[in-house]
């Protein structure tokens, strides 16, 4: 199938280093314009007033009268000081809860914020709404 270019084929890395990996060549042109355009969108620079972010994390769960952890309130912080996040975990760990204090943050400065459930998703919002 390669030889019909039917599959790209390439050398695997990190733990698929000793492993050829191969594409339809749809699949793999459409991820790399994709990660093109993710990387050229998050590495340009976001200005930040962190303690800002801080006070307001602070005042936003007294209000609800909730409590974030560590690694929410961090979730929170990246978000209001990145252009891009992807935010994970398990079931139960309180991701949707992130998220919307990410969305309420969201009000406060000219960012977009998405949730995205499939790479199809992806692929539509970054097609619909993206602007370098």
């Amino acid at each position: 199938m390669a030889e019909s270019k039917q599959l790209i084929i390439e050398q695997g890395y990190g733990e698929l280093a000793e492993e050829r990996i191969c594409y339809a060549p749809a699949f793999y042109h459409t991820e790399a314009a994709l990660a093109n355009c993710l990387a050229a969108f998050a590495h340009r620079p976001v200005e930040v007033d962190l303690p800002r972010v801080q006070r307001w994390i602070e005042g936003y769960t007294q209000k609800k009268e909730v409590a974030l952890s560590d690694e929410q309130r961090r979730a929170v912080e990246l978000a209001a000081s990145s252009r891009l996040m992807i935010l994970t975990g398990g079931p139960g760990c309180g991701k949707t809860f992130t998220f919307r204090c990410c969305l309420r943050r969201g009000g406060q400065r000219s960012s977009q914020v998405a949730s995205v459930y499939s790479k199809l998703c992806l692929r539509r919002f970054l097609h619909s709404s993206y602007h370098i």
